[in-house]
């Protein structure tokens, strides 16, 4: 078999979210090698965090 991964996007910080996804994913489809984050993954620790990550205006 070959490598086995799990593609996810625009996580946004939602972190239980990603993580409760990827434990039905298992569930369905086995153990994955590695997880690739697309986009947005945002590892801020609070609201304030965002005020010193660049990016284009909303």
């Amino acid at each position: 078999m070959g490598t086995r991964f799990a593609l996810v996007g625009d996580v946004h910080g939602r972190f239980e979210v990603l993580a409760e996804a990827l434990d039905a994913a298992r569930c369905r489809w086995g153990q994955f090698d590695f997880v690739l984050a697309v986009g947005d993954v945002e590892p801020n620790r609070g609201h304030d965090d965002h005020l010193g990550v660049g990016g284009p205006p909303r």
